[in-house]
């Protein structure tokens, strides 16, 4: 007996032409949602250093709220870290506080990312003087 071989279509199978280029879009595919994926963490980490920040700066603000107003006008221009010192910090945040107006006390904190050097964002806050 006999076997015969099947013979083979021009249609059946892949040439290595073919495999090469499927082999080359599904790299850019990969290396495209890897690039994506890095994107989105460091997004997300520069979120986290903003929200630590932002928290920094509502503590500061509260703690300077809470001074008598008689202290405020002492508090101008000082310099206030996250950390133990400027070195070991993420954040400072800068005090500015100037008579407004008339019996008017106008208190600026900014906040300042280390890091970068870039100032994050401004919090105004007033006080009645009597």
């Amino acid at each position: 007996m006999r076997v015969r071989r099947a013979e083979r279509g021009k249609e059946a199978g892949l040439t290595l032409v073919e495999v090469m280029i499927a082999s080359v879009v599904v790299t850019i595919l990969v290396l495209g949602a890897a690039a994506a994926f890095s994107e989105s963490i460091g997004g997300a980490n520069a979120a986290k250093r903003m929200t630590s920040g932002v928290l920094y700066l509502e503590t500061v603000a509260e703690n300077v709220g809470a001074q008598p107003t008689a202290n405020l006008l002492g508090l101008d221009g000082t310099s206030l870290f996250d950390g133990p010192d400027a070195a070991r910090s993420e954040f400072r945040v800068d005090l500015t506080v100037f008579e407004a107006e008339l019996g008017l006390l106008q208190v600026e904190l900014t906040l300042f990312e280390l890091q970068t050097g870039r100032s994050l964002g401004t919090a105004v806050m007033q006080r009645s003087r009597t």
